[in-house]
């Protein structure tokens, strides 16, 4: 055996335990808050003080004091078995199961008395022995009795935590489950080989069982900072859509400045304020740039449309990006057409969509769209019509005012002599669709 496996494996257990004590303190403002969750915090801070207990340096300053190392063991397995047995009536409540409620307070106040009976006095001085850490009562029934417990807890636990997780609609909950379910698997193994101990010895293997300890506590860390992952997973998004959708958002507020309810200067400025705002903010970002894109629609015709769907396909773009990209087409040349106020109604507008069901897919679409409105691509094909847009038309060959008597030609009315202009290229306007519509379609 490797000389500084086990100190790697104490080192583990204290880092796993530490952990717990921050997750558990870490949750304690938002248990003040909600009732709902105090049971299972209060189980999970059991638990951390059990393991807390179970390291030396805690043993020792605990046992320096007027209680003894029996004390101090009995003491830490109680809580041990209160924690285990709480987790497992909040798993039971959780489901709904009133029954094994019942059983859970029925049971627990006769396993705690019968440690404590077998610990102070009931075991004859003669009792055979049993491994155990330092201090604990060393009789076999009172491992029997503490490992079974924690090892039909644990078993229960994960079975029913399996059971109800894939049931609840939350997925918040349905993972906190999941990874409490594992802990327990991981808490039954280390009992499960306590046990095993008062049957053979285990050697070198009862030196690993740490681990699966410090594997439970890592999990029920976890699982109680599920809630607070997710919301940390949800901001960081939130930053990113809004950090990325800055520069559409930026060119059709410009262009229409009137759909803005507020206007920002810098990119990222909207981050300064709290992150529990930035989902509103997403929200709203969304909003103005669907309705500056119902203004804009005015100012693109189906040309425009068909103009940007074949430099799409000319540039090469994949197939899965090329309705963003000719959105962003359309957007471009619309707002271009905005500032210079060319207008007008003898074409058919173009349908552009935005509104694509539910929020998500609404805000990773724009997201494509805000991505290929900064690409070379999409450039060029503005800069590629304003340069055809600056070609005049021919002027039209005037027909002859006057005959050779200087009478005006037979038929044609005396009109009076107009300078011929070069007709502008305007960008269509159309009526507004009643519904936005793909690029695509």
């Amino acid at each position: 055996m490797n000389p500084g496996l086990p100190t790697c494996v104490a080192g583990f257990e204290a880092v796993s335990t530490l952990l717990l004590l921050a997750a558990v303190l870490w949750r304690l403002p938002s248990v003040l808050r909600r009732p709902q969750e105090r049971l299972l915090w209060g189980t999970m801070a059991l638990t951390a003080v059990a393991m807390a207990m179970d390291l030396p340096p805690i043993a020792r300053l605990l046992s320096d004091g007027p209680a003894t190392m029996c004390t101090v063991a009995l003491a830490r397995n109680m809580i041990g078995v209160l924690s285990a047995c709480g987790v497992l009536y909040f798993v039971a409540a959780s489901g709904g199961n009133r029954r094994f409620e019942r059983a859970v307070l029925f049971g627990v106040p006769f396993v705690l008395a019968g440690m404590v009976l077998i610990a102070y006095g009931v075991d004859p001085p003669g009792a055979e022995a049993a491994p155990g850490p330092t201090g604990a009562p060393r009789t076999a029934g009172y491992w029997l009795l503490l490992g079974s417990t924690h090892l039909i807890a644990d078993s229960a636990c994960a079975v029913m935590c399996r059971r109800y997780a894939g049931r609840c609609a939350d997925r918040s909950l349905c993972v906190s489950l999941a990874l409490f379910g594992w802990g327990a698997v991981f808490a039954g193994v280390f009992w499960g080989a306590r046990l095993v101990g008062l049957v053979t010895p285990l050697g070198d293997v009862g030196r690993y069982l740490p681990i699966a300890l410090g594997l439970h506590a890592v999990l029920r860390a976890a699982a109680l900072l599920v809630r607070d992952l997710a919301a940390v997973g949800r901001a960081v998004t939130d930053a990113r859509a809004i950090w990325l959708l800055w520069p559409l958002w930026r060119a059709l507020v410009a262009a229409v400045p009137h759909v803005a309810l507020k206007k920002y200067r810098f990119r990222g400025a909207e981050l300064l304020c709290g992150p529990s705002h930035w989902r509103y903010l997403v929200y709203r970002k969304v909003i103005e740039t669907r309705d500056a894109i119902l203004v804009l629609q005015d100012y693109a015709g189906r040309a425009t449309l068909e103009r940007a769907r074949r430099h799409v396909a000319a540039s090469g773009v994949p197939a899965r990006a090329a309705r963003p990209a000719v959105l962003a087409c359309v957007i471009r040349e619309a707002c271009a057409a905005k500032r210079a106020n060319l207008r007008d109604g003898g074409q058919e507008s173009a349908a552009i969509e935005v509104d694509r069901g539910e929020l998500a897919a609404e805000i990773d679409f724009l997201l494509e769209v805000a991505e290929a409105y900064t690409s070379a691509g999409v450039k060029s094909f503005v800069k590629s019509f304003a340069k055809s847009s600056e070609k005049p038309p021919d002027e039209p060959a005037e027909p002859p005012a006057e005959t050779s008597d200087g009478k005006p030609p037979a038929g044609k009315p005396p009109c009076r002599r107009f300078k011929s202009r070069p007709q502008r290229q305007l960008f269509g306007r159309q009526p507004r669709s009643k519904a936005l519509r793909s690029p695509s379609r």
